[in-house]
């Protein structure tokens, strides 16, 4: 089955030697020339997108040196046309939004018939279509009203912007720069610049005082 006629560049990220052969093996299947790039984790990838073009890519969202989804980003940003598939067994509804959120076209999960023809699967994905395992669809469709409903629940004369107004949640939760990371999918230098943001708008030099002012602001 062709994909196009100019030797598509498909990059893969997958850090497991038996599933990276088999999906060669699976897109040396097509009728033309593919030119396909196998990576074990993130930083190796990114260096070869600092120089080259992508049209697909097949990323796992557990690599042995990073988070999937800065990945995609970074996939996308360079190559705006690129059609991106996760190919994961990674369900939990934080990962599966951290890939929607960066771009992802599709998201299957190993054992996902579908999953055994990556072919069909960028095809689809060239086409406008978005091959998703029924359990991530599921996860998918949750989201949607939680997110809709945290999005009417921000006060319409807020200082913050939506990202800091979710960050100063977290912060109050608790929750740490490294583990805000990991569920917002940024860097903890970025979540540390919005932070200094959230303390100068709010005339505030912590994090406690950060708190106590949303509340007393109704931001939280």
């Amino acid at each position: 089955m062709p994909l196009s006629a100019d030797r598509p560049c498909i990059l893969i990220a997958e850090p497991d030697e038996y599933r990276r052969h088999k999906y060669v093996l699976d897109l040396n299947k097509a009728e033309d020339e593919l030119n396909v790039k196998l990576f074990v984790g993130k930083k190796d990838a990114q260096r070869f997108l600092m120089r080259n073009g992508v049209d697909f890519a097949i990323v796992n969202m557990r690599l042995p040196d990073g988070n999937g989804a800065d990945l995609i980003r970074q996939i996308l940003k360079r190559n705006p046309q690129a059609q991106v598939l996760v190919l994961s067994n990674v369900a939990d509804d934080n990962i599966v939004t951290q890939a929607i959120q960066a771009g992802a076209n599709g998201y299957l999960l190993f054992q996902d018939p579908s999953a055994g023809d990556l072919l069909n699967c960028l095809n689809l994905m060239r086409a406008g279509g978005s091959p998703v395992s029924p359990q991530i669809a599921r996860t998918v469709l949750r989201a949607l009203p939680c997110r809709a409903a945290q999005a009417e629940s921000m006060p319409i004369d807020s200082p913050l912007s939506n990202r800091e107004l979710e960050i100063l949640r977290l912060i109050a939760k608790g929750i740490s720069f490294a583990e805000m990371s990991q569920i917002l999918a940024i860097s903890t230098h970025t979540i540390t610049t919005h932070v200094k943001k959230i303390y100068r708008k709010l005339e505030v030099h912590s994090r406690g005082e950060a708190v106590f002012t949303a509340r007393q602001q109704g931001l939280l």
